[in-house]
């Protein structure tokens, strides 16, 4: 799928009210939604452990079409980088039913997944976004991968509990940058959990977007400098002086070399401020706080709203709103705010996605079967594709399928929705687009 970076917030309690957040509760409507949006919306918490007071909050939405929301597919989509919220990324800047204006009021977005499946949302993992425990310590606890898993699983089976109507609705997982790679090992806990009960749940899919293997720097300086960003001189500089990786690894440990000081301050002088590295071909957004850029472009002119992520956060934010999603008052003294692919990204870009691909294809002894193609969405060419699998009863079955879009950013759903919509049709059909 596209690529796909932004994370969001912690928030927790130590004495928040357990009895008050078991109960999922349909939204009746949020502040400024559309008055003609017949919607079937739900959020709530669900409770994983109750002797910490694991809560993790959701948005759950019924597929819109003209069958049943129970003979629909049921999609969890975890969003973002771990520590994003999944509510606040995906469900409001990517692929659900609204997207927050510049005005503070919904807008409805044409391409939203409901449209083709019942779409479920969770800040995961604990400190994410709305979602809390009672005991201190699992903040740490929970930059554990393998219990972050664990827990998510948990999610799955109270969340059936909930809403047990959608129990045998084909079941598909899915997720974006870091949080993707969860989703390989949440599917191995879904079906360790299938051998063991007698209601299995019904895993038909997995999809991730953005996934890399952790070390976008790696490509980074090859990326920008076939895309004309850099010069000749960068370019060298960073093959044979200081490389994207090292820079990036030397400011996290807190000790930069003279070598990397000095590349980075041609960086620094070639990029500018106002380099949008989600996306190459979309604007950065200019507020208040950073208006210091020498040309800024209105968001209003282009296309993909650079600061459609600011509005969300503003919107989030609002008391009411916050009421509408039966959000727990946390009485924190900070706000909800937001937390520190395509081909056009250059935070994952695609040549390490497209090589990790290739390696899981070879992991997996899958034969190439389809080689990269064109894939359309309507006339126009949508972006790239190629398809693995394996021969069974002497016809080529897909297993894996490796697509980018053209044009497409880091959050490919903000701005090319309605090609990774087109993705998003053919993934549950379960064929190559």
């Amino acid at each position: 799928m596209g690529k796909m970076v932004v994370s969001w917030f912690l928030i927790y309690c130590t004495l928040c009210p357990l009895f008050s957040i078991t109960n999922s509760k349909r939204i009746n409507s949020l502040p400024g939604q559309p008055k003609n949006a017949m919607l079937k919306q739900y959020s709530g918490y669900v409770v994983t452990d109750d002797s910490y007071g694991r809560s993790f909050f959701y948005y759950f939405v019924e597929a819109q079409s003209k069958r049943s929301p129970t003979l629909q597919p049921l999609t969890l989509w975890l969003g973002g980088a771990h520590g994003c919220s999944s509510v606040g990324k995906a469900l409001f800047t990517e692929n659900g039913p609204f997207r927050p204006g510049k005005d503070g009021k919904l807008k409805r977005n044409a391409y939203s997944w409901n449209l083709e499946s019942n779409m479920l949302y969770v800040d995961s993992p604990i400190g994410t976004g709305f979602s809390f425990s009672n005991t201190q310590s699992d903040y740490i606890k929970f930059s554990n991968l393998t219990m972050i898993v664990i827990e998510n699983m948990k999610f799955i089976v109270k969340w059936f509990e909930k809403f047990p109507k959608f129990r045998n609705s084909d079941f598909y997982l899915g997720g974006e940058g870091s949080l993707g790679h969860l989703v390989p090992q949440l599917a191995a806990l879904v079906l360790e959990y299938n051998k063991n009960n007698g209601a299995p749940i019904k895993l038909k899919g997995l999809a991730i977007g953005n996934l890399g293997q952790g070390t976008p720097e790696k490509y980074m300086g090859d990326y920008l400098w076939y895309h004309g960003v850099i010069s000749q001189e960068l370019y060298t500089m960073l093959k044979t002086v200081c490389s994207a990786a090292k820079a990036d690894y030397e400011v996290n440990h807190g000790k930069i070399s003279k070598d990397c000081k000095k590349v980075m301050a041609v960086m620094d002088r070639e990029f500018g401020e106002g380099l949008n590295m989600d996306s190459l071909l979309l604007p950065y957004c200019v507020t208040s706080n950073n208006s210091s850029i020498k040309h800024p472009v209105s968001s209003e002119d282009i296309i993909g709203d650079p600061c459609l992520y600011d509005y969300t956060m503003a919107y989030l934010n609002r008391p009411e709103v916050q009421k509408a999603l039966h959000i727990v008052n946390t009485h924190m003294p900070y706000s909800w705010d937001e937390c520190s692919g395509g081909d056009q990204d250059v935070a994952v870009p695609v040549v390490e996605t497209r090589i990790l691909a290739h390696m899981i294809a070879k992991d997996l002894k899958l034969i190439h079967i389809q080689k990269n193609k064109p894939w359309y969405n309507g006339p126009q060419v949508g972006g790239w594709s190629e398809a693995f699998g394996r021969l069974r009863d002497g016809e080529n079955v897909t297993y894996l399928t490796f697509a980018s879009v053209k044009g497409g950013s880091h959050f490919a759903s903000s701005t090319s929705p309605s090609e990774v919509f087109t993705l998003f049709k053919s993934f549950l059909k379960g064929s190559p687009p």
